[in-house]
């Protein structure tokens, strides 16, 4: 989904049920505090939803030669979208593309990951990114890397956030879904296998 048409199904979430159906413009004045509301609570729900719908990237450092001790690495310096550490795929590749596990490291505080020195070859760090950042000035044709399914549960979130001091009920009731759907899909795996579905009773698929 684009950015506009993020917004665009938050504002038919909200109007919906007062407009008759009729489609509410994103410029309109009428709706301009809706709008203005909108970037924050959409940046909350997509780092919300990459906790459970991982966006996973990878950066290399070579490691020409053998070290004493440990070598440090600023994770966040090397990869600004950094989120969390993904701690059983790091790995170094060595010659024929050859891949080894990285069991003996140090991850402290936020994003300092020390790796021992013995280790030479390709430097492969997996980590979970934060989704790319939302303000007033985000284009509307901008897409985003979380996925799909999940960008279908942001405008939930928004509605909930920009209508509570219109109608907290239907505010509460769009959280509600909002967090029914993450569970959703945190837990998809064995819903799938037991053959359990979702349904949704405020439009959400």
């Amino acid at each position: 989904m684009t950015w506009e048409e993020i917004q665009k199904a938050a504002l038919d979430k909200v109007f919906s049920r007062t407009n008759y159906g009729v489609e509410v413009a994103l410029d309109s004045a009428d709706v301009a505090d809706y709008v203005k509301a909108m970037p924050k609570a959409a940046r909350f729900a997509m780092i919300d939803l990459a906790e459970v719908m991982p966006i996973y990237r990878s950066v290399e450092q070579e490691l020409p030669e053998r070290a004493d001790g440990y070598r440090l690495f600023r994770v966040r310096e090397l990869a600004p979208d950094f989120m969390r550490l993904c701690p059983d795929r790091l790995t170094v590749m060595g010659k024929s593309n050859t891949f080894r596990r990285i069991n003996d490291y140090q991850f402290d505080g936020d994003d300092l990951l020390y790796v021992p020195g013995s280790y030479t070859g390709t430097l492969v760090i997996w980590y979970e990114a934060l989704p790319e950042d939302i303000d007033e000035d985000t284009p509307g044709e901008t897409t985003f890397s979380l996925s799909e399914e999940a960008q279908r549960a942001v405008p939930l979130y928004i509605a909930s956030q920009i209508f509570k001091e219109d109608d907290i009920s239907m505010a509460v009731q769009y959280l509600n879904e909002y967090e029914n759907v993450k569970a959703m899909l945190n837990a998809r795996s064995s819903q799938t296998a037991s053959g359990g579905g979702f349904t949704s009773v405020l439009g959400w698929v």
